[in-house]
């Protein structure tokens, strides 16, 4: 079973696990695509879920921005197999950390299963079995440091993975352990990425010091919610980190999506709707204008 902390990929914008395709994609950032500015989403209200869907001469995509869950019940699920049985994908790519075999879950509908354990996650790799490649579609967690490293200080980018952690926990599903436990659980994983190791905060002691260093305008990391990590507004320079990890993935995932269509692949997608809208401009650019080429 997936662990509190793997939990957390379906609720986030920022995830921990390698790319593991054995695709051939377009490298992630060999250029820069125009995604949706900032200013210009956050001027437009989005209806959820958020469907993308294009049919070239070279491949198909349908790309599925879900309102995150973990309900079975949940009116999207029925959709997301709507679209699956009239697209029939050749490749299905997912947000979060990759998933192991689902034969793991053996007790009650194996499907709802899936879904309780993983989100709609869960259930897109359920229905690519074992005859469907079914992929996480984020980059490599060290790139993405690497990338906020070259803007910002190593103690800011390691409060921001911890406190958007700290964020997600009231959301998550019960059993889950304890918020301090939480806590020291998510430094030591922060703290195992090679470049963030020997970076404060390297136990729950030093986390309020170097916070209330390195962000002073929000006092205490106690106080964490998700608008603090929230890309589309700028209240803080959490927010601007968040922004720029967004941004990193929009890339990233762009790439790994076009790249699918334009080898002649039926895409099909899930990830957080906010996802698809700004990437959009630039996903229909690539496939209708770049494949061909």
């Amino acid at each position: 079973m997936e662990s509190v902390a793997a939990k957390l990929g379906a609720h986030l914008k920022y995830l921990l696990l390698a790319f593991a395709c054995t695709l051939v994609l377009a490298p992630a950032r060999s250029q820069t695509y125009r995604t949706m500015p900032w200013e210009e989403y956050n001027k437009v209200q989005y209806r959820q879920p958020y469907l993308l869907n294009i049919y070239t001469s070279h491949g198909a995509l349908l790309y599925f921005g879900v309102k995150h869950s973990y309900d079975p019940c949940d009116e999207q699920f029925p959709e997301i197999e709507y679209f699956w049985r009239r697209l029939d994908p050749d490749v299905v790519f997912y947000e979060g950390p990759e998933i192991p075999d689902l034969r793991i879950l053996e007790q009650g509908d194996p499907k709802s299963e899936a879904i309780r354990e993983y989100g709609e996650r869960g259930l897109v790799k359920y229905l690519a079995g074992s005859t469907i490649p079914a992929f996480s579609m984020e980059p490599e967690f060290g790139k993405e440091v690497a990338e906020l490293l070259r803007q910002y200080q190593p103690e800011e980018v390691k409060l921001f993975y911890i406190v958007r952690d700290l964020a997600a926990y009231d959301g998550l599903n019960s059993p889950k352990i304890n918020k301090e436990e939480f806590l020291q659980d998510a430094i030591a994983r922060y703290s195992a990425e090679p470049t963030l190791k020997n970076v404060r905060p390297r136990n729950v002691a030093e986390m309020q010091p170097t916070f209330a260093e390195r962000f002073p305008k929000l006092l205490t990391y106690e106080n964490a919610t998700m608008s603090w990590v929230d890309p589309a507004h700028l209240a803080s320079r959490m927010n601007e980190i968040a922004r720029a990890s967004t941004e990193f993935r929009d890339q990233v995932i762009v790439a790994k999506i076009t790249g699918a269509v334009c080898d002649g692949k039926r895409v099909l997608a899930v990830v957080g709707w906010s996802h698809v809208a700004r990437e959009e401009p630039a996903i229909r650019t690539v496939i209708t204008e770049n494949c061909a080429h």
